[in-house]
């Protein structure tokens, strides 16, 4: 069975606070200035058009929102953005951009040329009530279809 606790798929860094400073991604903007990593995470994937055209609005959602570069955002700016999202969004469509964030993320700490080592969407489930609200459907989700 799969863990529904978001702390036992995070690996190390389970607090934001516990990671080491020169961890933190806002060391590498320099290094991700003008680059759309975004588009490096869509072109790796096998998806239909149809499927295209929904990662690329989460995208621009996301980008809209952030103030940082899109791949190196603050846990406190995930929590804003499905804060935000909530109140003029229903919990359904929500999961829906943080299932996306959350796999853009994901597939930035897994591939060696990229220098995450937590996932700020994992850090904002832990540490923020809305983004939490969008982990504990997706497990809710997940058991409802097992």
């Amino acid at each position: 069975m799969r863990p529904t606790d978001p702390k036992q798929l995070m690996g190390v860094y389970t607090e934001y606070q516990d990671i080491p400073d020169y961890y933190r991604l806002y060391h590498y903007s320099d290094q991700f200035d003008g680059r759309d990593v975004w588009s490096e995470f869509v072109a790796q994937k096998d998806i239909s058009d149809y499927e295209s055209r929904r990662f690329r609005r989460v995208e621009k959602s996301w980008k809209n929102h952030v103030e940082s570069h899109h791949a190196l955002a603050h846990p406190d700016e995930v929590e804003d953005y499905f804060s935000d999202m909530m109140e003029s969004k229903s919990l359904t469509t929500t999961y829906f951009y943080f299932q996306r964030l959350h796999g853009f993320y994901k597939f930035l700490m897994m591939n060696y040329n990229y220098p995450h080592v937590y996932s700020p969407v994992m850090l904002a489930v832990v540490s923020g009530p809305e983004t939490r609200k969008c982990w504990d459907y997706k497990i809710s989700e997940r058991k409802r279809v097992q």
